[in-house]
């Protein structure tokens, strides 16, 4: 029970007007009214705070209202402490109260007044706000005005003796050209120059012993020819030879040249078919585009670390493809326009990539497949294959690397083992490349070198070591059209150097 149910009376309780209530000593309204009665008044109470008891007294010296503990704790030296019942009797027979009534209603009336008053100011305070800021942006303009008008005179002032001070330089100039023209004409240095020619005597006499320029003869040369003719159904033709292993020697060319003096991580190189070079770099998470002569032109495309581009490959020379590990994405770079224009989902992560220009293959690294996508119908077969590290696309074949096992493997475009290399010479195969020819590159991380295998893998050599500066080669790539090829090297902690080479 709360403490204003505990005094309450029948009469409170009962009544539906306002009537005096003798017993508690307040007025009763109907609750319509005291809803809307201010909230300072609805949460006066009756019942001391201190004491949990009703209030029965007031006291004059403080004037307030106190119960009968209240004048023992606080009030006990108070001298005019009175019933309060009494003095709200007093109150209530007071001839005072219809005056405090006409009182109330004044102060209402006059609280009434100061509100217009004050909506009255409201209002013309913002009609002065707005009168302010014209005044403001006209005393702005004028100043303004005023600035443009001396800075113009200042100017021209600048310009005028400028002007002045160039006359002088040119005559001063003109003076000492002058008298240096005039010195070179004392010396003689104007005087003309003319070239003669003797003829000999001995060429004079040509014109009248010499007859002629030689004679003109005749000579036979057995015939020889290098067309082979084949009986059959074939046509004559003359066959290219292929160079062998022993023949084909990379020649160093440059380096990439990488802006600033940053450090950077290759992960990835590719040599575009008009012999410019793009780098996924690791550090800037960019891909960076170079010039024939190796220098740095621009960034194409930035990644961020939820893309994570494991590679990337050539479609033609001006489009790249490039796969995304986390998003199981493939995309499209146009590599001029600097944007992705086209975006092919994969069914798991994204690994390794490489196209012949039709074909693009995919490797998937939960899976160890390879999915074959025609670029054209957007068509795919998959094909199963051991775990691989690296992959290229070459004709009919697929070539790939694994660099857990140290192999080298080549499949048919539908899936049929043709050859496997594992020997010493191959330590953590990771890159792999193929030339025009059909030979076969691998990037061995194990022993600093790049390895060469004859088209059929039976034959190999070691083409690169650390004699030529190779070292964890991890980035690497061969372009067939334009006969280069690139290889990262590790020149410290985390930064790569990348080496271009005529093959």
């Amino acid at each position: 029970m709360s403490l204003s149910d505990r005094y309450i009376c029948i009469l409170c309780k009962q009544e539906n007007e306002a009537t005096w209530c003798m017993d508690c000593d307040h007025i009763t309204i109907v609750s319509e009214e005291y809803h809307k009665l201010p909230s300072f008044m609805k949460e006066t109470s009756n019942i001391c705070k201190d004491h949990d008891r009703k209030y029965e007294l007031y006291c004059s010296d403080h004037e307030c209202a106190c119960c009968s503990e209240c004048t023992l704790d606080k009030h006990d030296k108070c001298q005019d402490i009175k019933l309060l019942l009494e003095i709200n009797r007093n109150i209530n027979s007071s001839d005072s109260i219809p005056f405090l009534d006409e009182d109330l209603k004044n102060l209402g009336e006059k609280f009434e007044q100061i509100i217009e008053y004050l909506h009255n100011r409201i209002r013309t305070n913002k009609n002065q706000k707005t009168q302010i800021l014209k005044e403001i942006k006209s005393v702005r303009k004028s100043i303004d005005d005023y600035l443009d008008k001396i800075e113009g005179q200042i100017l021209a002032e600048l310009q005028s003796k400028h002007s002045k001070i160039q006359t002088k330089e040119i005559k001063k100039a003109s003076s000492q050209e002058s008298k240096y023209i005039e010195d070179l004409e004392s010396k003689g240095n104007f005087d003309k120059h003319n070239l003669h020619v003797n003829i000999s005597s001995a060429l004079q006499s040509v014109l009248t012993d010499v007859k002629s320029f030689g004679d003109i003869s005749i000579t036979n040369q057995p015939y020889s020819s290098n067309v082979k003719v084949i009986i059959g159904d074939e046509v004559q033709h003359s066959v290219p030879k292929t160079p062998c292993m022993e023949q084909i020697k990379p020649t160093f060319l440059n380096t990439l040249k990488f802006p600033g003096r940053q450090k950077y991580l290759m992960m990835k190189l590719l040599v575009l078919d008009d012999g410019k070079f793009l780098a996924l770099e690791n550090h800037q998470e960019s891909l960076m585009l170079f010039g024939t002569d190796g220098y740095f032109w621009r960034n194409v495309v930035k990644f961020s670390k939820d893309d994570f581009p494991f590679n990337f490959c050539n479609i033609s020379n001006n489009i790249v493809a490039v796969s995304l590990y986390y998003k199981h994405q493939v995309i499209l770079v146009d590599i001029e326009k600097n944007k992705t224009i086209e975006t092919i989902d994969m069914p798991g992560a994204c690994c390794d990539i490489s196209c012949n220009g039709q074909t693009l293959a995919i490797s998937l690294s939960d899976d160890a497949k390879i999915i074959l996508l025609n670029l054209q119908d957007k068509s795919s077969k998959i094909i199963e294959a051991v775990q691989l590290t690296h992959l290229v696309l070459f004709k009919e074949n697929i070539y790939c690397t694994a660099c857990g096992t140290h192999e080298v493997f080549c499949y048919k475009d539908t899936g049929e083992h043709v050859w496997t290399v594992k020997n010493s010479d191959i330590d953590i195969p990771v890159g792999i490349a193929v030339d025009m020819n059909g030979f076969v590159y691998i990037a061995s991380v194990g022993n600093n070198s790049i390895v060469q295998l004859s088209p059929d893998g039976k034959s190999q050599k070691t083409i690169l070591n650390e004699k030529d500066g190779i070292k964890c080669p991890n980035a690497f790539d061969i372009n067939r059209k334009a006969g280069l090829m690139i290889v990262s090297s590790q020149t410290s902690y985390c930064t790569d150097e990348a080496f271009v080479y005529k093959i």
